[in-house]
Parts: structure tokens; C-alpha cells; sequence
């Protein structure tokens, strides 16, 4: 992760999300709702799965959004996607680090 300065915001947060595996129904108000509180855009890392899935995802949580950039790529490389988005801070995380810091709070 590059460095943040304290309180601020980073430019991006990246969440891997593995396509493969089974995720909670809820889990896209969940990761918009931590990505919204600690950066300035969304950016989904696929991986696994099917194109169909991920653009349906990718519709579902930019439907209403229309104020906070979603981007969404597939089997890229963490840091390929920080310089295309132009993120010069970055958080990543894994899709269930964010339900289960839902979960607990």
C-alpha cells in the first residue's frame, strides 16, 4: 500500500474479489460503503469466474452512484491498476476482509 497521510483519504481503494468462490447477497453495500468512507474511487480486481458475472456486479454497484467512480478489471496486476487509475495512494484488500470488518461493527 503507498503511504496516506493520517485522516486523509486515499485515492483508491482496490478489492480483489474472487469470482470462484461463493459471495454474501449484500457484500456490494458493503464494499461501497467502506470504499466510499476511506478513498475517492472504487476499483475491483476480478479474479476467477465469468465476464457476465462481473459486469453485472459492475452495473449493480455504479447504478446509483453516478457520484463515485467504480472501475473493474479482470486478472490484472495490483500496481498495472493503481498507474492506469492514477492512484497514488492505494489500500488493497480481499473481498471477505470487507464483509467481515462489516460484520463486526
Amino acid at each position: 500500500m503507498a503511504v496516506k497521510a493520517e485522516g486523509s483519504k486515499v485515492d483508491c481503494v482496490i478489492i480483489e474479489v474472487d469470482y470462484s468462490r461463493d459471495r454474501p447477497n449484500d457484500w456490494a453495500k458493503q464494499v461501497l460503503r467502506y470504499a466510499r468512507i476511506r478513498s475517492r474511487k472504487l476499483v475491483l480486481l476480478a479474479r476467477g469466474g465469468a465476464a457476465d458475472a462481473f459486469l453485472a456486479d459492475l452495473r449493480a454497484l455504479s447504478a446509483d452512484n453516478m457520484d463515485f467512480p467504480v472501475r473493474m478489471y479482470s486478472g490484472a496486476d495490483v500496481e498495472e491498476v493503481a498507474a492506469t487509475e492514477r492512484c497514488a495512494t492505494y489500500e488493497v484488500r480481499r473481498l471477505g476482509d470487507i464483509v467481515n470488518l462489516a460484520a463486526i461493527r
